[in-house]
């Protein structure tokens, strides 16, 4: 990777060149970042994980194997006898014939059991006899009779075969209808091979639960301990789907190991586990009370229609005692939750796990859930950063943590990166490349404690000075999912913070941008995520017209790890005073993105993700709603605006429901967005919305959309309060 990073330096540095330009603009020149110019912080608007009617699940699959035991032919001396009634008691005889007649048998017997002509014996479980006998004496063919009412008969015929043993492992989906009448599904089954789907329906009881299988025995094994039997072939890999539009939903993976023997035994499912709902776990590697003058606020909401139990568990930074609290969440409900109400002492610096998910002897019906962590220091810029949920994981062996800005003691600049390890169980081996602007690479191992967060040392790693990307990978045989997110502290008591990025996309939007508007310029920041380059390309469309006024390319490619930079007042063909959205674009490979802004007159900066779209993601689920976790309206100062993207060609409306505290709509706006443009929502400026207004803000569409979130508290008039957006970045 050091020779790699090497032959490309020369591209490296004008990227660099292009980075110092944007990072020096995030510098303030003078003041308090709350006592001259005030506060300023952005966040990204959660994406439903489905839109509560319709789900989508990769990863679905049945891996078995099946071997027949040669229980009977003509040489043996044994028979299984299936198909019986388990645990009947049958008397059992034997008719064998050679090429001269019937012959005779001796000394029958099953297993604990001598007989003569007839056996006596009780059916296993699984509804099979095995019985013995003496030498054949030259028989060619077997008649197996049996009688349930002794050896005087009747007798009936019964059938002797191999018999069967499965081993392996399957999935199952547990399906959730929350409402009180039977609820209809239709799933869709999709082997990744791209062979015909199947498309199987199942009825879900009224406020009830149903759990359909995949594993579809052959002969007369027994089904898995599901309700539904998917009727999949024994080796299948593929997705899973499932609508019940307009009516809600709830769905959940789990996966059994199975272990079947037809003749000793009934079936054995262990080591049941649920693959939780993307949305239903939320983690934030960073949670503090009263640490150095830092204390953290959780707006936790629910994005569902029903109340539902949530779990939160704190976990001091690098390990120790937990800390657990239980509440429930009424329906699209927001709660603010400070550190007295999650137990956390004064002085605590930690990590936090909150679940909402079905688990096997507990919720059968999992919950969806949200939240924006915010960071306050007297005198320095607050923090907001979203909750991370099951989506936002690297996982071993499947995607890498991609931190595209740090700086290590870079012009005033520092930065403070934690790892967490969402396992609960099992420690965590990561590695971590460090990368600096002119190429140089350094390569560190670190082990995370289960459910447990680690600041990173870039001392320690000797991590290059300056500005840094960092990438961090699971490692060893076993992975949990790991997760980051970046904390950058600035002189005068600036400060912004985004969270890592996991896997990329060949296509990143960011809704919000400035060149010289109300104060604020911005800065992007474009990190290759996947092996080898690609040379990214931007289009900016203006919000105004709606029109994309400048296609551009990078100077130069990336290759895996390195990032380059716009910056906009930097950039020819923007014009002053105008506010854009961006589309990122790479030919292959995968590519993370940031957007950043900063008002030199106030001194405040902000940071938020782009968003990438999977690209194996059905279309029909691409259309999610977004939410906006924490907003306000004129609440001691504070006020929030919605940058909302549309990510397709089409124009479309789109409609924002807010909602206070408890849940309930207070106001509606619907807005029109062009197609690839953006527009705003100021809360300041819609209609019904009254002052002193906290809650949630729900934004719904017909086409892809992305929002961010940008909430200031300006503290003196040296500058402007925006009239349209609230600023939004990095």
């Amino acid at each position: 990777m050091m020779s790699r990073a090497g032959r490309h330096s020369r591209a490296i540095r004008l990227a660099v060149a292009t980075t110092v330009i944007a990072i020096l603009a995030l510098t303030p020149t003078s003041g308090s970042a709350d006592t001259v110019g005030g506060q300023a912080s952005s966040y990204l608007a959660h994406r439903q994980s489905i839109n509560l009617c319709s789900g989508w699940m990769p990863d679905f699959f049945q891996q078995l194997t099946r071997t027949r035991q040669p229980a009977f032919n003509a040489s043996t001396t044994a028979a299984t006898l299936l198909a019986l009634t388990a645990g009947q008691t049958y008397t059992v005889r034997v008719r064998a014939a050679g090429p001269t007649g019937e012959v005779a048998l001796a000394n029958l017997a099953a297993p604990g059991v001598t007989g003569g002509s007839t056996v006596t014996v009780k059916a296993t479980p699984t509804g099979t006899i095995t019985i013995t006998w003496g030498q054949s004496a030259g028989a060619t063919s077997f008649v197996f009779e049996v009688s349930t009412q002794g050896a005087q008969g009747p007798f009936v015929t019964a059938q002797a075969r191999p018999v069967e043993t499965v081993t392996g492992s399957s999935s199952f989906v547990l399906l959730g209808n929350p409402t009180s009448s039977a609820l209809r599904f239709q799933l869709k089954l999709a082997p990744a091979d791209g062979s015909p789907a199947s498309s199987p329906s199942v009825t879900v009881p009224a406020n009830g639960t149903l759990a359909a299988g995949a594993w579809a025995p052959q002969l007369n094994g027994p089904s898995l301990p599901t309700d539904t039997n998917l009727s999949l072939p024994d080796q299948f890999k593929g997705t899973i789907t499932g609508v019940a539009c307009p009516r809600e939903m709830s769905a959940t993976i789990g996966s059994v190991t199975v272990a079947f023997d037809e003749k000793t035994g009934p079936a054995t499912f262990s080591s049941s586990t649920f693959v939780p709902t993307p949305g239903c776990n939320l983690w934030s590697p960073l949670f503090t009370n009263e640490n150095e003058g830092w204390t953290s606020s959780l707006a936790l909401r629910n994005q569902t229609n029903d109340a539902v139990d949530v779990d939160i568990r704190l976990r001091p930074l690098g390990g120790g005692a937990p800390i657990d609290r239980s509440l429930k969440m009424p329906s699209r409900a927001t709660r603010e939750l400070k550190p007295s109400d999650l137990g956390a002492p004064s002085g605590f610096i930690g990590s936090f796990g909150i679940s909402s998910c079905a688990k096997p002897g507990g919720r059968s019906v999992a919950g969806e859930l949200s939240g924006v962590v915010s960071h306050d220091k007297t005198g320095v810029n607050r923090l907001a950063v979203p909750g991370l949920s099951t989506e936002n994981l690297s996982i071993l062996n499947e995607s890498k943590m991609n931190i595209a800005l740090a700086f290590n003691d870079y012009q005033g600049w520092t930065s403070r990166v934690i790892v967490q390890n969402t396992d609960a169980n099992l420690d965590s081996v990561v590695r971590i490349f460090y990368k600096g602007a002119a190429g140089e690479a350094v390569e560190q191992v670190l082990t995370i404690p289960s459910e447990s967060a680690v600041a990173l040392d870039f001392e320690k790693a000797q991590a290059p000075k300056g500005v840094l990307s960092i990438q961090i990978e699971p490692r060893g045989t076993v992975g949990a999912g790991i997760l980051a997110s970046a904390y950058h502290f600035g002189p005068e008591g600036i400060a912004d913070a985004a969270n890592g990025d996991v896997s990329g996309s060949t296509k990143v939007f960011l809704p919000l941008l400035f060149r010289k508007y109300n104060g604020y310029d911005s800065g992007i920041r474009v990190l290759q995520a996947s092996p080898g380059a690609s040379t990214p390309r931007i289009a900016f469309t203006d919000q105004a017209s709606g029109e994309v006024v400048l296609r551009t390319t990078a100077p130069a490619a990336i290759q895996e790890g390195q990032a380059t930079t716009w910056y906009l007042p930097s950039v020819d063909g923007l014009v002053d005073n105008k506010v854009y959205s961006a589309v990122i674009e790479v030919d292959s490979g995968s590519i993370v993105a940031l957007g950043n802004h900063v008002s030199y007159a106030r001194d405040t900066a902000m940071l938020y993700n782009g968003v990438g779209l999977r690209v194996d993601e059905p279309a029909q689920f691409r259309v999610r709603d977004l939410a906006a976790q924490i907003v306000y309206r004129a609440v001691e100062g504070l006020n929030s605006g919605i940058q909302i993207q549309n990510l397709s060609g089409s124009d479309s409306s789109v409609t924002v429901r807010f909602r206070n505290t408890v849940g309930t709509v207070v106001a509606t706006r619907t807005v029109s967005v062009v197609g690839n443009s953006s527009v705003t929502v100021y809360l300041p400026e819609v209609p019904d919305l009254p002052d002193g207004f906290v809650g949630s803000a729900e934004i719904t569409g017909t086409v892809p959309l992305a929002a961010t979130v940008n909430t200031v508290r300006y503290t003196s008039p040296t500058a402007a309060q925006p009239s349209a957006p609230a600023p939004t970045g990095t």
